[in-house]
C-alpha cells in the first residue's frame, strides 16, 4: 500500500452479468436418445425446445407418461451457457404444469470452467424443486449404463515403485513436469493426447500415470485400456464388414476377446459415456494396427473420434504409438495434443537407480558407470 496515498478514493465500476458473460447457450442433440437408453420401453414426447442466445435462456422438455401408474414425469434439460433463473421464470410462465405433482426431473450440463458444480445443483434445485436433479455424466453413467462398464474397482494403473516421470517434447520445446498433462485432462474440447516415442521407451507405463491422475481428478469414472496387439486379429477378420474401422470397432474387438467382462455397450452408449467422459480410453500401441490391418486408415478412425466426442466435448482418449509409424499420418488437427517421451537424462537416470536399489549408493554410482559406458 502507497503510504502517502492517505484519504484517497477508490472507484468501483459495477459490471453487469450480460456485458461480461459471453458464452454461447448449447442445447444437446442427444437428450432425446440418453431419454431412450434410460427407458427403452417408456414414449417420450417432446413438449417444447426454447433457446434464446441474447436473454441466455435454453431448455429442453420431454413429458413420459406411465399408463400403468396414470402418471406424468416430466424431463427437462437445461442448456449449457444460461441464466438458470431467467429461464426458470420463462418455463414457469409458458409451461407451468412441468411443476405440478413433484413429477420433475432435471439433467444439467457441467460449465466450462465450473469452480463448484455441487452448490450450482442445490441452487437449481432450491429453485426449481425437481423430484430429482442429475449432471448428464452421472445421469448416463448411473441410470443407462450396465454398472459393469463404468464401475471404477479403485486400484491404481501405474503400480512400478521405481517410477521416474520422463521429459517430453510438445512443440519443440522440452517438458520437464506433469502439469501439462493435468492441464490436457481438464480441458475441454481436446480429447486426443498422443504419446509418441520409440520402441520400449514407457509409452505404456506413462499411459498408465496418466490414467491414475484421471481417476484422482473424476473419482466417479474408470478407465478403459485396449490393446492393439490383442485385437489387431479380430480387427482383421472383421475388416470386410467395416467401411471405415471407427473407435468403436476397437471396443467391440476388445469385448469378443474377453466377453465375459459383463454386457456389451451398443454403439450410442459407447458414444454418449466417452462423451460425457465417464471412461479414459486408452489405446495402447496403434502402430500394431497401422502396421498390420492392411485398410486401416489412421485419419478416418481420429475423424471417428474426435465426432463421437464432440456433444458434451469431455470425453479423452490416450493414443501410445511409436514414432515412426505416428509420422506417416498427415492428420493435423486443433484437437490432437502430441507428446514424444524423451530418454532418460543424467538426473533421471541417477534417480531412476537411487528408487531401484534403495538408496544403495554404490550400487546406484556401479550402475550409472555401466549407463555412461
Amino acid at each position: 500500500m502507497d503510504k502517502n496515498h492517505k484519504g484517497g478514493e477508490f472507484i468501483f465500476k459495477v459490471v453487469s452479468d450480460e456485458i461480461i458473460d459471453d458464452r454461447d447457450v448449447k442445447s444437446n442433440k442427444d437428450f432425446l436418445k440418453i431419454l431412450q437408453l434410460y427407458n427403452r420401453h417408456a414414449n417420450f414426447k417432446e413438449i417444447v425446445k426454447y433457446e434464446d442466445n441474447t436473454a441466455k435462456i435454453g431448455y429442453h422438455i420431454f413429458q413420459e407418461y406411465d399408463s400403468l401408474r396414470k402418471n406424468v414425469t416430466y424431463f427437462l434439460y437445461l442448456f449449457e451457457g444460461i441464466y438458470w433463473q431467467k429461464t426458470y421464470n420463462h418455463i414457469k410462465s409458458t409451461h407451468p404444469d412441468v411443476f405440478k405433482d413433484r413429477g420433475l426431473v432435471i439433467i444439467l450440463p457441467k460449465e466450462k470452467n465450473q469452480v463448484n458444480p455441487e452448490k450450482r445443483k442445490q441452487n437449481i434445485q432450491n429453485r426449481f424443486r425437481p423430484l430429482n436433479i442429475y449432471y448428464v455424466d452421472d445421469f448416463i453413467r448411473e441410470l443407462c449404463t450396465p454398472k459393469s462398464i463404468t464401475e471404477n474397482k479403485g486400484d491404481k494403473y501405474l503400480d512400478i515403485p521405481n517410477f521416474i516421470i520422463p521429459s517430453f517434447e510438445v512443440n519443440n520445446s522440452t517438458i520437464e513436469d506433469t502439469n501439462f498433462f493435468k492441464d490436457w485432462l481438464n480441458h475441454e474440447d481436446e480429447p486426443i493426447l498422443v504419446l509418441k516415442g520409440a520402441g520400449g521407451i514407457g509409452k505404456t507405463t506413462f499411459a498408465q500415470f496418466i490414467a491414475d491422475k484421471f481417476i484422482t481428478i473424476n473419482p466417479n469414472s474408470s478407465v478403459l485400456f485396449i490393446d492393439s496387439s490383442e485385437i489387431r486379429n479380430e480387427l482383421i477378420k472383421r475388416e470386410k464388414s467395416y467401411e471405415n474401422i471407427n473407435v468403436y470397432n476397437f471396443y467391440e474387438a476388445l469385448y469378443e476377446i474377453n466377453s465375459s467382462d459383463g454386457e456389451k455397450l451398443n454403439e450410442d452408449l459407447f458414444r454418449l459415456n466417452l462423451d460425457a467422459g465417464n471412461f479414459l480410453l486408452i489405446i495402447d500401441g496403434l502402430d500394431e494396427v497401422i502396421s498390420k490391418v492392411p485398410k486401416f486408415d489412421v485419419d478416418e478412425f481420429l475423424n471417428s473420434i474426435i465426432d463421437y466426442t464432440s456433444e458434451q466435448g469431455n470425453g479423452k482418449i490416450i493414443i501410445t504409438c511409436r514414432s515412426y509409424f505416428w509420422e506417416s499420418s498427415k492428420y493435423d488437427s486443433n484437437q490432437i495434443v502430441t507428446a514424444e517421451l524423451l530418454p532418460f537424462n543424467e538426473k533421471q537416470t541417477q534417480r531412476f537407480f537411487e528408487k531401484s536399489y534403495n538408496q544403495d549408493k554404490r550400487k546406484v554410482e556401479k550402475s550409472l558407470k555401466i549407463a555412461e559406458e
